[in-house]
């Protein structure tokens, strides 16, 4: 398939996307339910977002990460492993998973996100109050938030309704980016906040053409290149 055939498949699909896709707003939501965002964008790095879901639902419903409980770090990093070394339900779908790929390693990250976050801020709604801009306030993430990168980052803000200005870029949107302008994009760019903010900004100056935001873009482009499953030549 040709670039100007899928960029006219991601212009059809961003008006259903504009349709579909509910406005959200972080002020609406509830601590638990940003911390509930925050859980699936960590478990969510090399794991499929059902099983991500799957544990930050586990998680959440047992009411692991609260400031008023007197745990230890070490005590609450044990707990998390313990739920992610468990089985668990899909909601999506009559299955369950034995257990998460990386109990211990991703306990530790969601263990110290969380206490960064709240030593730090209070809480996730108090640092979003700050009015930091969406580029500043996901600098602070990635920098309190070890297993968020520059990606996760974008996708959490996106998720609460913070942004729609951010891009998500993952190997779909790279893919895209690449047979658009010819630039050789590496995962080490990717992983380095500086790089991967110029790489958002020739995105962003790419899809200006589609004339809707880049979060609606980007999931319309996400969900084209996706299926797509590569069958285009850069």
């Amino acid at each position: 398939m040709q670039l100007q055939q899928i960029n006219r498949a991601i212009a059809g699909l961003c008006l259903d996307v504009e349709d579909i896709v509910k406005p959200i707003n972080w002020f609406d939501m509830s601590e638990e339910e940003i911390l509930n965002e925050m859980l699936i964008c960590i478990l969510g790095s090399g794991v499929r977002y059902e099983i991500a879901v799957a544990y930050s639902d586990l998680i959440t419903s047992n009411k692991i990460l609260n400031k008023r409980r007197a745990v230890t770090q070490i005590e609450l990093v044990n707990e998390l492993a313990v739920l992610l070394s468990g089985a668990v339900s899909d909601r999506f779908e009559e299955k369950s998973y034995k257990s998460y790929r990386y109990p211990n390693a991703k306990a530790k990250f969601i263990a110290e996100a969380y206490s960064n976050v709240i030593n730090c801020y209070g809480s996730f709604k108090k640092l979003f109050e700050n009015g930091l801009t969406a580029r500043e306030l996901r600098r602070e993430i990635v920098a309190a938030c070890p297993g968020i990168g520059p990606k996760q980052a974008s996708h959490f803000l996106k998720n609460v309704g913070y942004t729609d200005s951010l891009a998500i870029l993952d190997r779909h949107i790279v893919h895209y980016i690449k047979l658009s302008n010819k630039q050789n994009i590496t995962t080490y760019q990717l992983g380095k906040i500086d790089k991967y903010e110029d790489i958002e900004d020739a995105f962003i100056n790419i899809i200006k053409i589609f004339e809707h935001s880049v979060s609606v873009v980007d999931q319309a482009m996400w969900f084209i290149m996706r299926n797509l499953n590569y069958k285009v030549a850069v």
